[in-house]
């Protein structure tokens, strides 16, 4: 009594829509926490510039000296960490995607094997 041998395959085209939807969603989360960065600044400028109106120095220079320290101690620092995070993400999913096509790859070339000897065995 003689089976049927079936051929194997490999479908590798899932790995590029899995990559895409991942790098937008971190793209979308990216995007998210620099304007919620930027809301907390825009609300810490309005609370510096409150303060300078209460002590009377809102037209020195007092405020923009705040503000410039804001950015360079507080803000720019955590753009720089979301920006980084972001790039990392990126990298993390370029690595596991050339990865796992490489294993793919791998795993058809032994699958191509299998369906070569197997066709010999007819």
């Amino acid at each position: 009594m003689e089976t049927e041998q079936q051929n194997i395959t490999l479908d590798v085209s899932a790995i590029d829509p899995f990559v895409s939807k991942y790098r937008d969603m971190l793209t979308r989360s990216k995007d998210a926490q620099i304007m919620q960065l930027q809301q907390q600044r825009e609300n810490d400028f309005a609370t510096i510039m409150g303060e300078a109106n209460k002590a009377g120095m809102a037209y020195s220079n007092f405020p923009t000296h705040t503000k410039m320290q804001y950015d360079a101690q507080t803000y720019n620092p955590n753009l720089l960490k979301i920006q980084t995070s972001y790039q990392t993400g990126l990298d993390d999913i370029r690595n596991k995607g050339v990865e796992l096509a490489n294993y793919l790859k791998n795993a058809q070339e032994s699958i191509d094997d299998y369906n070569y000897y197997t066709s010999l065995l007819k």
